[in-house]
């Protein structure tokens, strides 16, 4: 007989700091709210309240997926963001939840083969982050899936994902470092000067948006710099035949607040 709570330690990690990942838990959900937010900065606490707060019913979605309702999810197709950090991929994640999918955002797959890939794609709708250099490999797995390419003008993108990047001052998981030297070939990209940077970013955006040239189940989405998100998001919705409300906003997530 399967336990609840060792299958869903086992299947849904936490990263180096304590926190979910997205609709993951684990045992160390048990810490109290000031315990979770002591991992944290400040400016972050808001958002790990709203993670908390989401948990147990997260919680019971995966495992109601694990108890039988696994072809139902594969039942819609898949909605895979392969967008680069912080183009928005945060934000795309917190949508997809609004829209009532089961998302899962950073998964762990910087080594999966095409079958590990398949496999852990299984237990959710959507997946966004950390998926860009995967791509090729992500779309032999599942090359029905509705593929979404978060993108950003690179002037507004380089200060933003440098903020990030040299805010750690080190590489936060495994799983980063790895994403990082995939990407850039060094997890230490405080050492890379910005032409280089700026390199990459556009070296994978032309590789990825040329990839998917001739293929209708792709779409190219800036909403962060959109003018007019109502029609955006209208759009968005008709490409991924989903029957949202027309209402509903883009959210913003994990935007940089200056700390006085």
């Amino acid at each position: 007989m399967i336990n609840k709570n060792e299958w869903l330690r086992e299947k849904i990690p936490v990263d180096n700091l304590g926190r979910p990942h997205s609709l993951y838990t684990s045992s160390r959900i048990t810490l109290s709210v000031d315990e979770q937010i002591f991992f944290r900065h400040d400016r972050e606490r808001e958002q790990i309240l709203n993670e908390l707060q989401l948990i147990e019913e997260q919680k019971n979605k995966i495992w109601k997926l694990y108890m039988g309702d696994l072809k139902e999810i594969n039942r819609i197709n898949k909605i895979l963001n392969l967008g680069m950090p912080k183009t928005g991929t945060t934000s795309f994640h917190y949508l997809m939840q609004k829209l009532d999918l089961i998302s899962i955002h950073d998964p762990r797959i910087a080594e999966h083969t095409v079958d590990e890939i398949q496999k852990e794609f299984m237990y959710a709708n959507s997946f966004s982050g950390m998926l860009t250099p995967r791509y090729k490999d992500i779309y032999t797995a599942y090359p029905n899936a509705k593929y979404i390419f978060t993108i950003r003008n690179v002037d507004s993108w380089l200060p933003s994902f440098r903020r990030q990047t040299d805010e750690v001052g080190g590489v936060s998981s495994t799983d980063v470092q790895k994403f990082r030297e995939s990407l850039f070939g060094t997890a230490k990209i405080w050492e890379l000067d910005d032409e280089k940077v700026i390199h990459v970013y556009n070296t994978f955006n032309e590789e990825i948006k040329h990839f998917f040239s001739d293929k209708e189940n792709f779409m190219e989405l800036n909403f962060i710099e959109s003018d007019n998100k109502k029609k955006l998001m209208l759009d968005l919705l008709k490409f991924l035949d989903i029957k949202g409300n027309s209402e509903i906003e883009f959210p913003r997530e994990n935007v940089y607040k200056k700390l006085n």
